[in-house]
């Protein structure tokens, strides 16, 4: 006989978009397939624009780019779910094409050295017609510049991301028609996405009623729950659902922006109604009365939101200072009987950001910035059909950080053998979390083809948060500082 739990029970929690490992590869196939025939289509338009020589005068296909990255990872703690030492293989297309008629392609795919971590990603894949610098018409996959902030900290109001651990992160375009105007002084950039594709974060896949992963970064909810001084399985299942029902939504985004350069307006104003980059969850919990063993059976739900954002930027000689303002409001749904659905609270966002060049001074590069951020709102709670409270969370915020304050330092620190080696720094503490990020990196450019690389990634916080208190992002992944090393060479 089936019971439902009560959602106050240990069983109950909130899933975040970990488990949809499966619908990100399906998603990106489709979307390969449907990138592959606007290209024939475009293959087409260019034979028939071909006679036209006036559209292909000023047009320039830079060379083909094929980089090969690999990379030696250790962690300086162990793990029970991957290894300490790791190495990871990528390869990256970039094809772009500039003039008239534009275009860009870039591809990604790569694995690590564990089972299962196989990965791929298209940031970007458009071809447009006219000025990226004035006035376009493009389609495809096209990443939308409409919140400084929201870039800067990988928030993905506006454009959804791609990572492995989130820390080094892939901004991903929104895929449909993009038409921009610009009239000197002012302009206006409009898009239309009859597709969606969510953010791609570490890979969990579904294996024997258990959401497992040997990616460390990966959320993953809870094996067991606890009855009567006794710790009962958990069996998850991810329900059938129909692709296209999460694929075909559609959405809309406008910026109005003022200056001399759309690339960088000195006003910019964006709005957006689309859906939820980050797909909420819903769930339906249940046990067994033989051996009370728990069931909880995932679906993802599309949940769209609106998102309004303005952006000051501000230039003067070696200075860059831009002023920016985000927010977002989630038009939540009602969870379906006998199920809990996660409710997201809306976000608000305040931040600054200003950098310093000195390479003019001592002819070399040498850049440094400062930002900072304040971001409200934003938490994560589950809620039953009837308006009921989950007592347990998995996930508490919609954000990594909460109050961040970010030093950066770019610069060529000296040079080898006629080479430059290039140390990029960049530092976080969060106010409010208490906790700091620190990543470093040196390059070094043996070979116009050859780059080497060296860097580490520490993350620590001042104090733990007590057992059974939802952690956020650095309390949860302070035992994975690490340090790497690798090559890249591009053909």
């Amino acid at each position: 006989m089936r019971h439902f739990i009560d959602s106050d029970s240990c069983i109950d929690f909130t899933v975040t978009m970990l488990i949809l490992l499966r619908f990100r590869h399906w998603a990106d196939l489709k979307f390969m397939l449907l990138i592959n025939l606007l290209l024939i289509g475009s293959i087409g338009n260019t034979q028939t624009l071909n006679s036209a020589e006036s559209v292909y005068k000023n047009s320039r296909v830079v060379p083909p780019q094929l980089k090969f990255d690999l990379r030696a990872v250790e962690y300086l703690s162990d793990s029970p779910f991957d290894q300490s030492k790791q190495q990871k293989a990528q390869v990256e297309l970039n094809l772009k094409s500039e003039g008239f008629l534009f275009s860009n392609i870039n591809i990604l795919a790569g694995t690590f050295s564990l089972p299962k971590s196989f990965y791929i990603a298209a940031p970007e894949v458009y071809v447009g017609f006219g000025s990226k610098n004035k006035s376009y018409f493009a389609v495809g996959r096209f990443i939308s510049d409409s919140s400084f902030i929201d870039q800067y900290y990988n928030i993905g109001l506006f454009n959804s991301y791609f990572t492995n651990d989130f820390i080094e992160y892939k901004e991903q375009g929104l895929t449909g028609l993009h038409l921009q105007i610009f009239n000197q002084y002012y302009g206006a950039r409009v898009s239309w996405t009859p597709y969606f594709f969510p953010n791609q974060g570490p890979q969990v896949h579904e294996e024997n009623g258990h959401l497992i992963s040997s990616n460390r970064w990966a959320q993953r909810p809870p094996p067991q729950f606890q009855f009567a001084d006794q710790s009962h399985e958990i069996i998850y299942a991810i329900r059938d659902y129909k692709l296209n029902e999460i694929i075909e939504n559609q959405g809309q985004l406008i910026s109005l922006f003022f200056g001399a350069h759309p690339a960088k307006p000195l006003l910019q104003l964006s709005y957006a109604n689309q859906p939820l980059n980050e797909i909420p969850l819903t769930r339906d919990t249940y046990g067994t009365a033989q051996d009370f063993i728990g069931h909880v059976n995932l679906s993802p739900v599309v949940t769209y939101h609106e998102v309004r954002s303005a952006d000051l930027n501000l230039e003067y000689k070696n200075l860059t200072t831009h002023f920016s303002y985000e927010e977002d409001l989630v038009r939540n749904k009602t969870a379906l009987e006998n199920e809990t659905l996660q409710f997201l609270a809306p976000l608000k966002i305040y931040g600054f950001y200003s950098s310093l060049s000195f390479e003019s001074f001592l002819n070399r590069p040498w850049q440094i910035s400062l930002a900072a951020a304040e971001l409200t709102g934003g938490e994560i709670k589950d809620f039953t059909a009837d308006g009921k409270e989950s007592v347990f969370v998995f996930s508490s915020q919609r954000t990594q950080f909460k109050s961040p304050l970010t030093l950066g330092l770019s610069t060529e620190v000296l040079t080898l053998f006629s080479k430059p080696l290039l140390t990029n720094i960049r530092w976080t503490y969060d106010r409010s979390y208490k906790g700091t990020l620190l990543s470093t990196q040196f390059d070094y450019q043996t070979m116009a083809q050859l780059n080497l690389n060296l860097g580490f990634d520490f993350i620590g916080v001042e104090q733990s948060l007590p057992t059974g208190v939802p952690g956020h992002y650095l309390e949860q992944n302070q035992a994975n500082d690490r340090v790497y090393g690798g090559l890249q060479y591009a053909f």
